[in-house]
């Protein structure tokens, strides 16, 4: 199932959604529309949502109202612009490292993962042994 949900196409507004629902948890959708962030109608919620769960990356329940739950991953989501960006780079991370921070410090946190990423790599990789 999560192979499937890797190759569905998500827009930018149902991405948003969907990080949406992975904080708020099962949601109706008044409560969704409350939370969007920014004005849009509560039909054009109403429909993104219905849209994604025919897509498969978001279920609803035979409640009454209904409640919405992402059944996508974070990770099965954002696979494909990976794998995108990915291929844009030709597998040179360095350098999309490097545009993503441009601009801002990086966090302490930030740093931290990137340098436990380069010394697991300089010991043969994460999988290593």
């Amino acid at each position: 199932m999560a192979s499937e949900k890797r190759n569905v196409k998500i827009s930018e507004g149902e991405m948003e959604l969907l990080q949406l629902l992975w904080r708020l948890g099962p949601s109706l959708l008044s409560v969704v529309h409350q939370n969007y962030g920014r004005p849009i109608g509560y039909t054009t919620i109403q429909t993104r949502l219905n849209r994604m769960v025919d897509k498969g990356v978001v279920t609803k329940s035979d409640d009454y109202p209904a409640l919405y739950s992402a059944t996508a991953k974070a990770e099965d989501a954002s696979a494909r612009y990976f794998d995108l960006i990915r291929h844009l780079c030709g597998d040179n991370i360095a350098p999309l490292v490097s545009h993503l921070a441009k601009g801002r410090r990086l966090r302490p946190d930030e740093i931290a993962m990137l340098k436990q990423f380069i010394s697991e790599h300089e010991n043969g990789g994460p999988n290593h042994e």
